[in-house]
């Protein structure tokens, strides 16, 4: 088994990067709460010299969460503060990640630095969000098909969960298959996106705490019947859901939720005669 970063470090990080700036308490005025909630996609960047868009896939995306806050991934994950006015903004830069980003990538991460810095002209017309600098550089936006951060992952569950938006998917990857998990506090607010690539089963996927619960997943043996989570030996087991992947040659994929979670749960992949295949004990 192989962990791979897919985007941010890890759900905890991402929310904590707008802190960096200082956030105006205040909401959005009356017009701007357009802006509020919405996965804005990026459709076209405009330099002083010409317009290009991105080629498709980019997954270049922006987002306000009417507190003062903005985050986007042009090639980074970026956070900072946002007074929205009715046809103004003014933006600051906060904290993100730091990988090095060029070509295409590159170009649209240095869109964003010249456009989402200090203050814009912005306007909603038919759909197209625009955002304007007084030099010629600007961004223009559309409402993206789907709030998940990644387009080439196949979902398996997701949905919300009090606050939370989350999904959990798969992609084809070497060596086998990659399980991704995607988080988010509430609408609006940036995503946090972890993955783990698999070259042989393993109980030890994907593990994140949503509120006062704990999503588990990961690739159970070929000949699981049911995979369990047990907080106790004494106590009953919360049965977690296998899902039908195909093609996947390694195990079978598994994952679910699993309410006031305790210190030194088991969770276990059992055969249909209920023979134990695998386990793996929580030492916290």
């Amino acid at each position: 088994m192989r962990t791979a970063v897919l985007g941010v470090a890890a759900v905890l990080m991402v929310g904590g990067c707008a802190a960096d700036a200082q956030r105006p308490a205040d909401s959005a005025p009356a017009g701007a709460d357009q802006l509020v909630g919405v996965e804005w996609q990026l459709t076209e960047v405009v330099e002083p010299s010409g317009r290009w868009s991105p080629q498709p896939g980019a997954e270049a995306r922006l987002r306000f969460d009417g507190d003062g806050g903005w985050s986007g991934e042009p090639c980074n994950h970026l956070t900072g503060a946002a007074r929205l006015e009715s046809t103004t903004a003014h933006f600051e830069a906060g904290g993100g990640t730091e990988m090095a980003c060029s070509g295409e990538r590159g170009r649209l991460e240095q869109a964003f630095g010249k456009v989402l810095s200090g203050q814009a002209s912005w306007a909603v017309e038919a759909g197209t969000l625009r955002i304007d600098k007084g030099d010629g550089w600007g961004l223009r936006f559309r409402v993206s098909d789907q709030i998940y951060p990644r387009s080439d992952v196949q979902g398996l569950a997701q949905g919300r969960r009090g606050p939370y938006e989350y999904r959990f998917g798969w992609q084809r990857c070497d060596p086998d298959i990659c399980l991704t998990w995607e988080r988010r506090d509430a609408a609006g607010q940036p995503w946090g996106t972890s993955g783990t690539a698999f070259s042989e089963p393993s109980l030890s996927g994907i593990v994140d705490s949503v509120g006062d619960a704990l999503f588990l997943g990961g690739v159970a043996p070929p000949k699981t019947a049911r995979v369990i989570y047990k907080p106790s030996p004494e106590a009953d087991p919360v049965e977690l859901t296998l899902y039908d992947v195909p093609g996947v040659s390694i195990g079978k994929v598994f994952g679910g939720f699993v309410d006031r979670p305790v210190a030194k749960a088991s969770w276990i992949a059992l055969d249909a005669s209920g023979r134990e295949l695998l386990r793996r004990d929580d030492v916290s």
